[in-house]
């Protein structure tokens, strides 16, 4: 029996554009001409013009293989970290990860208070992709982590964490919810007095990252085999769950997905 084939089911057209700017991938097909005056040869005068062809268009496979060539070939192009120090240790300012996985999609209202700032978006689609399979048994303790959650949000793209680093009580959950999906752009300082108000995003909370976002609204769609190319956006390890009756701690990953490629 054959597969079906896959078709693109999300494909972020302003990463891709801010991709080819800033990899130097050319995307449109430019013409060059030359327009001879003259009645007879050798022509005394001409003159050039150039025209473009049509807008390009980024859910092409064949414009999607460039763009991935190209950041392998800048080096972006990598696996999911292993831990919150790879990520940030590292050169996490362009750090993209393709996947083939299972991600269940939630759909999550967003406040009217803020729907200005996220350019009126009335819902955001978040994919929940749960760790790499095998996962790591269970920790030995609720402070080690091992794997990650990724929360992959379709609409987003320019939308950055204000900090360069990741903090304490602050997990991707509550960077999504309370930070991006604020009325206003929360400054430094606003910032960092969250881990003292009351968290409902982090393991303390023993509830799977689906049941969170349902509290709020959220309604899951049914888990889809996809394959993925996302940037990351911000990394901590304050996700956890239960595992055969043993709580797993885990990390967790706010990225944007590039593409979305679905049975």
């Amino acid at each position: 029996m054959h597969r079906p084939l896959r078709s693109f089911y999300s494909v972020n057209e302003k990463l891709a554009s801010s991709l080819a700017r800033d990899l130097g991938v050319r995307i449109g097909q430019e013409k060059q001409s030359t327009v001879k005056i003259g009645l007879a040869a050798p022509v005394s005068a001409g003159y050039e013009v150039r025209t473009s062809g049509p807008p390009p268009a980024f859910d092409d496979p064949k414009v999607l293989r460039r763009l991935l060539k190209a950041l392998r070939r800048s080096g972006q192009l990598r696996g999911r970290p292993d831990s919150t120090h790879d990520f940030w240790h590292g050169d996490h300012h362009g750090w993209y990860v393709q996947e083939a996985l299972v991600a269940t999609p939630v759909r999550l209202p967003v406040p009217p208070a803020a729907s200005e700032k996220l350019r009126h978006l009335e819902a955001l689609t978040i994919w929940i992709c749960p760790p790499i399979q095998p996962i790591a048994p269970p920790t030995p303790t609720v402070w080690d982590a091992s794997g990650s959650v990724v929360f992959l949000v379709e609409e987003l793209v320019d939308v950055k964490w204000p900090a360069l680093y990741q903090l304490s009580g602050v997990s991707s959950l509550r960077v999504l919810v309370e930070v991006i999906m604020n009325d206003h752009d929360m400054s430094l300082g606003e910032i960092h007095r969250l881990p003292a108000t009351e968290d409902r995003f982090s393991e303390r909370v023993e509830l799977d990252p689906i049941t969170k976002l349902a509290k709020l609204g959220g309604v899951a769609g049914v888990p889809r085999r996809i394959l993925t190319t996302y940037r990351i956006a911000y990394m901590n390890d304050e996700q956890g769950y239960f595992q055969d009756d043993a709580f797993l701690r885990v990390n967790d990953i706010l990225a944007y997905p590039l593409f979305i490629l679905s049975d």
